[in-house]
């Protein structure tokens, strides 16, 4: 798969380019971000009740996605984020099976790039 299919599932291939200029660096970027770890943080720190690192976990995988443009997964990743932004107990559970989704298909999505 190239850059510009995965990006017609996962994001905006044009923004994407814009910041980073190349389908090199976009690509390389792409696989650091397999390797990032917010995603898996921000469902532990759900898991122990710890609103604080939520928060923080969502805010970085939203900025992360937001910078790779990673459409689906920054909006969901930042409708989480504001949800937990006073750092309090809510029921996010039906936002993190929409992002676990979102995350797996882009997940998916970049280890198909050839």
């Amino acid at each position: 798969m190239t850059i510009k299919e995965c990006y017609a599932i996962i994001g905006d291939y044009e923004d994407a380019l814009a910041r980073l200029m190349k389908d090199s660096l976009l690509k390389r970027f792409l696989g650091k971000f397999t390797e990032d770890k917010s995603y898996e943080s921000l469902c532990t720190a759900l898991e122990k009740e710890n609103y604080e690192e939520a928060f923080r976990c969502a805010h970085t995988l939203k900025g992360v996605a937001g910078n790779l443009a990673l459409t689906g997964l920054a909006a969901l990743s930042s409708e989480i984020t504001e949800i937990l932004r006073d750092r309090e107990p809510h029921d996010v559970s039906g936002q993190m099976e929409k992002l676990d989704a979102e995350y797996r298909k882009v997940t998916d999505a970049i280890r198909q790039l050839d």
